[in-house]
C-alpha cells in the first residue's frame, strides 16, 4: 500500500525492491526504477498495475511478477546480464499465478532477457497483432499466451525453449485460417500443450500456421500436443510440414490441419440424436403395460373366453420397469454411424372402470413416466455419446369386449434433456431439450382354444415425434433438427396357457403364459439434422423388424383386494440384415385391484 512519487534509486551492492501498489492514485508510469550496480532484483508483489513502463526500469538483472498482475504500455523492458545468467542477459519471471502482459497493438515489444514461467497458473501474454520478442530462452510451466480475441500475434523466441508441462495459448480464425503464430529460433525441448480459442464465426478446411522456425529440424513431432479441436464441421489436428510442402503451407513449421473429408466427432452424434430420441420415445404394446388384462373376482370359470376379458369392477393402480439395449445401424447415413443404446423406465398408471355392460368394459386413466438413457455413437469421424432423461405424462383408454375383443389407445409426451459428448473432444454439451410426443391404436382379438389355450392376433399404429430445440454446440457449430418422426406398424400372434386354482387356504390363484412374434414396418425412417445452416445429415433405418418374446401374469386375492405381477422378454432383430439392427427388453411390473 502507500503512495510512490518519484522511484527508486539502487546503489551498488545487490539491490532487492519490492512494489505492492497499482496504478491509481500513485502516478505510478512516472516513476523510476534504477537498480544500480551489483545483481538487483525487483519484485511486483501481489497487486494489480496496468501502468508498468519499461523504459523506466533500469540496471535489474531480475524481474519478478509475484501473483500480481501487470500490463506494460510502453515497448521495451532490458534486464541486464549477471554471473550465470544465460545468453548473457537477465531474467525475467512469473510466479504464484501471477501474469504478465504486453501491449504490441502500436509497435513490437522487445524483452531483453530470459523468461520463466514458474507454475502451472502463471502467465505471459502477448496482446495486439504485433509482436513481442524475446532476445534469450524460454522456460515454460505456466502459459504463454497470445490469446486477446483476435489472430495475428506474434511472440518470437531468440534463444532456446523448455517446456516442463506448459501451454501455449493461441486465437485462431478457422474461417479465414489464421492464428497466432510463435517462432521458435533455437532448440524446442519438452513438450507443449496447445490451448485454442475458436476467434471466428465459421469454418472452412484448410492448413492454418501456429508455429514457424528459422531451422526446419527444430520441431519434433513429439512436442506439441493438441489431440482433436473443431469448429463447425471440421475436425483440425496438428501437422508438421518440416520442409515447406506447397500443398499445405510454404512455411516450414507446425500447422493446424483439416481436410475436406475431416468431420468432427459431434458430426455422427447430430445425425444419430433424432434416431436415439425415437427409440427412447416408443410406446409399449397394452400387454407389456399391464399384463393380461383384467380378472373377474374369483374363480375363473372355464369353458368361457369373455370371464377373463371383462374387467373388474373396480380401480386398478399398476407399476412397472423396463431395461433394454438397441443397436442400430442404418442403411443410409451421411457419416456411417452406427449406436448402442441402453435405457431403463420406470411407468406407472391408474386405472379406472367408467363403463360396464353386457357387451363389455370402458377403462382409462393417467400415466406417468420417468426414462433414462445412454447412446454410444461410433464412426469413422469419432465416438461420442448422448446421456437423455425424460419426464412424461400421459393417458390410456381400452375397451375389453366381453366377445374377446379388445382396442387400447395412448397418448404421451415427454419432456427430456440430453447431455452430449465426444470422447476425443475436451468441451461438451449441457442440457439439450427437446420433447417426445406419442400415441399409438392397438387391436385384437381373443380366440378360445383346447384345454385354456387361447390365440390373439393383434395390430397396433404407433406414431412418434421428437422435437429436440436447436443449438449451438461446442465448437460453434449451430445445429438444427427436422423429420424426428416415426410410423411404425405392428402385427402380431400370441399364443397363451392361462389356469386358475385355489390354494391350500382356498383363496382363488390365476396365472398365465404366453408367447408372442411380432412384426414392424416403419413408414418414416427417414431423420435430418443440419449443421452450420447448410450441411444436411440424413439417414434412414432399415424398415422391417422381426420380434419375438415371452412372458406371463401370476395374480392372487387377498384381504379383499387382488394382485398381480407380470412381465414380459423379448428380442429383435432387422429383417433387412439381421447384423444392422438388434435389440433386446425385458420388463416387470405389479398390479393392485383396491
Amino acid at each position: 500500500g502507500g503512495s510512490l512519487h518519484s522511484g527508486f534509486y539502487g546503489q551498488g551492492g545487490d539491490d532487492t525492491a519490492t512494489i505492492s501498489v497499482g496504478t491509481t492514485g500513485t502516478n505510478f508510469s512516472a516513476a523510476l526504477f534504477d537498480g544500480g550496480l551489483g545483481t538487483d532484483t525487483i519484485t511486483f508483489l501481489n497487486t494489480t498495475n496496468d501502468g508498468v513502463v519499461g523504459a523506466n526500469i533500469t540496471n535489474w538483472e531480475k524481474f519478478v511478477v509475484d501473483g500480481s498482475d501487470i500490463t506494460f504500455i510502453d515497448n521495451a523492458l532490458t534486464l541486464n546480464g549477471y554471473t550465470g545468467s544465460a545468453n548473457g542477459v537477465g531474467d525475467f519471471t512469473v510466479q504464484n499465478s501471477g501474469r504478465a502482459v504486453t501491449n504490441t497493438s502500436a509497435a513490437d515489444f522487445t524483452l531483453t532477457g530470459n523468461l520463466f514461467l514458474a507454475d502451472a497458473a502463471s502467465t505471459f501474454v502477448s496482446q495486439g497483432t504485433g509482436s513481442t520478442n524475446i532476445t534469450g530462452d524460454v522456460t515454460n510451466s505456466g502459459i504463454l499466451s497470445m490469446q486477446d480475441g483476435s489472430p495475428g500475434g506474434n511472440v518470437s523466441i531468440g534463444g532456446n525453449y523448455t517446456s516442463s508441462g506448459g501451454a501455449l495459448g493461441i486465437d485462431v480464425n478457422f474461417g479465414s485460417l489464421q492464428s497466432d503464430v510463435v517462432t521458435f529460433g533455437g532448440a524446442i525441448n519438452g513438450v507443449t500443450s496447445i490451448q485454442i480459442a475458436d476467434v471466428g464465426s465459421s469454418s472452412k478446411p484448410g492448413a492454418i500456421l501456429i508455429a514457424d522456425t528459422t531451422s526446419a529440424s527444430a520441431i519434433d513431432q513429439n512436442e506439441f500436443k493438441i489431440g482433436k479441436t473443431a469448429s463447425g464441421i471440421y475436425a483440425y489436428g496438428l501437422l508438421y510440414n518440416l520442409t515447406g510442402n506447397p500443398s499445405i503451407g510454404t512455411t516450414p513449421g507446425l500447422y493446424l490441419y483439416a481436410g475436406g473429408n475431416d468431420l468432427q466427432p459431434f458430426i455422427p452424434l447430430y445425425e444419430a440424436f433424432q434416431s436415439v430420441m425415437l427409440d427412447m420415445n416408443k410406446l409399449p404394446t397394452m400387454r407389456q403395460r399391464v399384463g393380461k388384462g383384467y380378472w373377474v373376482g374369483g374363480v375363473i370359470q372355464p369353458g368361457s373366453l369373455g370371464d377373463e376379458g371383462v374387467a373388474q369392477p373396480a380401480e386398478n393402480t399398476w407399476l412397472r420397469i423396463v431395461g433394454g439395449f438397441n443397436h442400430q445401424d442404418p442403411k443410409a447415413a451421411v457419416t456411417g454411424y452406427d449406436y448402442d443404446l441402453t435405457s431403463v423406465e420406470v411407468q406407472a398408471g391408474f386405472d379406472g372402470l367408467f363403463y360396464e355392460g353386457s357387451s363389455g368394459r370402458l377403462v382409462a386413466g393417467p400415466t406417468l413416466r420417468y426414462v433414462n438413457g445412454h447412446a454410444s455413437i461410433d464412426s469413422a469421424y469419432g465416438s461420442s455419446s448422448i446421456n437423455p432423461h425424460g419426464y412424461g405424462v400421459g393417458g390410456t383408454i381400452t375397451w375389453y369386449g366381453s366377445d374377446g375383443f379388445y382396442t387400447d389407445a395412448q397418448a404421451e409426451v415427454t419432456w427430456y434433456e440430453s447431455q452430449l459428448k465426444a470422447h476425443d473432444l475436451a468441451n461438451g454439451v449441457e442440457d439439450v431439450d427437446g420433447r417426445g410426443y406419442a400415441v399409438s391404436m392397438e387391436i385384437g382379438q381373443q380366440m378360445g382354444g383346447y384345454n385354456g389355450m387361447i390365440l390373439t392376433p393383434q395390430a397396433q399404429l404407433y406414431y412418434s415425434a421428437v422435437d429436440i430445440d436447436s443449438f449451438t454446440g461446442a465448437y460453434s457449430d449451430d445445429v438444427a433438427f427436422n423429420k424426428g418422426e416415426s410410423l411404425l406398424a405392428r402385427m402380431g400372434l400370441a399364443l397363451e396357457q392361462q389356469s386358475q386354482w385355489l390354494d391350500a387356504n382356498g383363496t382363488p390363484m390365476r396365472g398365465n403364459v404366453y408367447a408372442i412374434a411380432n412384426i414392424y414396418h416403419e413408414f418414416l425412417n427417414e431423420t435430418t439434422a443440419v449443421v452450420e445452416q447448410s450441411f444436411a445429415l440424413t439417414s434412414q433405418v432399415a424398415p422391417w423388424t422381426g420380434e419375438i418374446g415371452f412372458g406371463g401374469t401370476y395374480g392372487w386375492d387377498a384381504d379383499g383386494q387382488s394382485y398381480a405381477l407380470y412381465g414380459e422378454a423379448r428380442a429383435s432383430t432387422g429383417l433387412d440384415n439381421f447384423a444392422s439392427a438388434y435389440g433386446y427388453a425385458a420388463n416387470g411390473g405389479v398390479k393392485i385391484r383396491w
